[in-house]
């Protein structure tokens, strides 16, 4: 696909028909009522961190290594979302990550609203206001998309 050459409108209907692609292949995965998590304490937040860490540093040395023309296939998923599903597995079970997996296509429009903003943002208003407006266009994103999860469980219940 990198091959490709897209305008930002193209790639972006292109990465939201991808999404949806990808949201329909997961909506058969259950979605399983979760039991309060015991409370966390010391040990455990030091688990997860220490998890997480290693995991982070894993994918960071395998990304060096295999050049930058892989390394954001790396960052996108390895990065923000293998140490959530570790975790997650470990406290609960492989059901509630598939669960955490089926919310993920859809969610990744956070994403890409941020680097939309940004790539408009950064070069007029820099990076500090760039960022921030851009964390808004992403918070704005996942609140719309919330809002309308919530109406298509309430009209298919």
């Amino acid at each position: 696909i990198r091959y490709i050459e897209l305008g930002l409108f193209a790639g972006t209907v292109f990465v939201f028909a991808s999404f949806a692609l990808g949201a329909y292949g997961m909506s058969k995965f259950p979605t399983l009522p979760l039991a309060p998590y015991r409370r966390l304490g010391f040990s455990v937040v030091m688990f997860r961190a220490t998890l997480a860490t290693i995991s982070i540093l894993i994918i960071t040395g395998v990304a060096a290594a295999v050049g930058p023309a892989w390394t954001g296939m790396l960052m996108a998923f390895p990065m923000t979302l293998y140490p959530l599903i570790i975790i997650i597995h470990l406290a609960y079970s492989g059901g509630a990550a598939a669960m955490v997996f089926k919310h993920v296509p859809l969610s990744l429009g956070g994403v890409v609203s941020f680097c939309m903003a940004g790539s408009y943002l950064f070069p007029t208003v820099g990076m500090v206001w760039g960022t921030l407006i851009s964390l808004g266009a992403a918070a704005l994103y996942l609140a719309l998309y919330s809002a309308l999860a919530k109406r298509w469980r309430n009209r298919s219940a």
